[in-house]
């Protein structure tokens, strides 16, 4: 299927229009290759009259055959042989049973170029070194978790020489040590290396209520760095989870805080310099009709977390 390499070795990575055809045709591929080698799938497709033939247009893809995770919870079903799966992962299981998805050599090697051009574009790979602290889970051989392989990969972006995990594997089950992840962030913070925390909106906000709670005082904003902060969409999603409005600097680059460090002794102390040089280029507001949502999912989080762990 070299239209899947054809989509994800695009140049341009959110051209969304011009990669439409390419999009269509790769998911065309996809199905057709999915029906000829998967009998489950296969059955569902002629049960369904569904044909890769029918995708013309991007609003066709809505004609394609919903299967909801808990199929593949409950049911295992492969398009390929055993051996030509060269990673095998699973979901995180929270709800006590897991999805398995296995990953063939060509779609890793499509992917590869795909993760690097998006590194890139966002200002995200560094030759400089970085410690990371990763809200969430600790990857081991204990299990084959599809997220944390990811978190562990994004780690990679800058060389890694620290690593602090909020979930680890400890007698038989994860244990979350967000206090530790506290104050391993406030130890890094005083070092010179650049710190980057990896996670997930909710773990995010769960990580700023524990600060508050141990007498940390959070502003009314929050400030938003790195590639994501150049998506709009994104956050807007960030400051619905959080409701806070998400405040973008007009410069990103870590070169304007060296300036800073540089400039505070002439200006009289590093907030001084900070007030002086850093400008806002853009607040985003939480939109209303999304927070209410939001809250109602992020309890639900939090009450589960009350629940297994006990905080």
């Amino acid at each position: 299927m070299l239209s899947r390499q054809k989509l994800f070795w695009l140049s341009r990575v959110y051209d969304l229009p011009g990669s439409d055809a390419r999009f269509l045709q790769a998911v065309r591929d996809n199905c057709a290759y999915h029906i000829r080698h998967c009998p489950e799938y296969r059955l569902i497709c002629e049960a369904e009259g569904f044909s890769p033939d029918c995708l013309h247009t991007i609003d066709d893809l809505a004609k394609l055959p919903l299967l909801p995770t808990l199929f593949f919870k409950r049911h295992h079903v492969s398009s390929m042989p055993e051996w030509r799966t060269a990673m095998r992962v699973t979901s995180s299981g929270t709800s006590g049973s897991f999805s398995r998805v296995g990953f063939d050599w060509g779609c890793i090697f499509a992917e590869i170029p795909m993760v690097l051009r998006l590194g890139f574009y966002h200002k995200l790979v560094s030759p400089v070194p970085a410690r990371y602290v990763i809200l969430g889970y600790k990857p081991g051989k204990q299990d084959r978790m599809g997220v944390a392989r990811t978190m562990f990969g994004l780690t990679h972006f800058a060389p890694p020489v620290g690593r602090f995990y909020a979930l680890e594997w400890k007698n038989g089950g994860y244990v979350p040590n967000l206090d530790g992840a506290v104050k391993t962030l406030a130890r890094w913070a005083r070092g010179s290396l650049p710190v980057r925390i990896v996670a997930f909106p909710s773990y995010l906000w769960f990580g700023m209520e524990r600060l508050e709670e141990l007498g940390c005082t959070l502003g009314p904003a929050v400030k938003a760095t790195g590639g994501a902060s150049r998506s709009k969409v994104w956050l807007k999603i960030r400051a619905s989870i959080l409701n806070k409005p998400m405040s973008v600097p007009e410069a990103l680059t870590s070169a304007v805080g060296c300036a800073m460090l540089a400039a505070a002794q002439e200006m009289g102390g590093l907030g001084n310099a900070s007030r002086a040089m850093s400008r806002v280029k853009l607040v985003v507001e939480p939109d209303t009709a999304l927070t209410a949502p939001y809250q109602e999912l992020y309890q639900k989080f939090r009450e589960e977390c009350r629940t297994e762990y006990g905080i």
